[in-house]
């Protein structure tokens, strides 16, 4: 496990919130989540490598993905070095820790045993964000909230398929908001200056209800219990300009 660069400046932190950022890859929901409360005040937790090459440079650690879960287990002590220091947490993302998780929990005769772990641990690990990092806003990313097989098929999807289990439907009782990441819209513009046209790339999010909807309710509806309430598109960014994030940090009370 590398070690964190630590942060200069010593922050505090009054107010934080558990977010549930979900939808398609590339649509940035990790240039989201680390720009969100700015990059200097956050810390990534990657079990998806790659993932987080388009946000560099950022204080990462990067889970062993031959040991998944103790990895996980020795790095949220030194996570917890860096209160006062640090007011967000990204976990990049629950799609690749999920997988990671089912490949080293062990092999039974009865493959729901491997799943029981599989999921115990996802749900302890957000748990343990919850309950034990009160310090900082956490952000957990994901693509699809289930767990998958080696070929990358949907083996465990819906909580109603007789004899399997997902930690899906858990989830949003332990987030307060869930932002649904819709993929970019792309536009031009032509440019009389100098008569080309100009490519634009807005992002967008959607509540939690229109969010779940449009995903085909792979996961329950979040809670009703919402302090902000997005019951509209709203844009996060054009052409990677994040400056639309403050106006949402301060209707969020962040």
């Amino acid at each position: 496990m590398p070690k964190l660069t630590e942060a200069k400046d010593s922050i505090t932190n009054s107010t934080r919130r558990m977010i549930l950022a979900y939808g398609p890859a590339k649509s940035g929901k990790t240039t989201f989540a680390c720009n969100l409360m700015g990059k200097e005040n956050t810390v990534v937790l990657a079990f998806d490598h790659d993932g987080t090459k388009s946000v560099l440079p950022i204080d990462v650690f990067y889970m062993d993905s031959k040991r998944p879960w103790e990895d996980w287990l020795e790095t949220t002590n030194e996570l917890q070095k860096l209160k006062g220091k640090k007011k967000c947490i990204v976990l990049s993302d629950l799609t690749s820790a999920s997988r990671l998780m089912l490949y080293t929990a062990g092999e039974f005769k009865d493959p729901r045993k491997t799943y029981g772990v599989a999921i115990d641990r996802m749900t302890q690990m957000i748990n343990k964000l919850k309950f034990e990092f009160t310090w900082a806003t956490v952000i957990l990313e994901a693509v699809d909230i289930y767990i998958e097989d080696e070929n990358e098929k949907v083996t465990v999807a819906l909580p109603n398929v007789i004899g399997k289990a997902t930690f899906a439907p858990t989830i949003p009782a332990m987030v307060d908001d869930v932002f649904y990441f819709l993929n970019p819209r792309v536009t031009k513009e032509y440019n009389t200056t100098t008569k080309q046209f100009v490519q634009k790339v807005e992002r967008f999010i959607l509540t939690s209800s229109d969010g779940f909807k449009l995903a085909g309710n792979r996961v329950n509806k979040a809670g009703e219990e919402q302090i902000l309430d997005l019951n509209e598109e709203v844009s996060i960014g054009v052409d990677g300009n994040m400056s639309h994030l403050q106006s949402l940090r301060e209707r969020m009370g962040l």
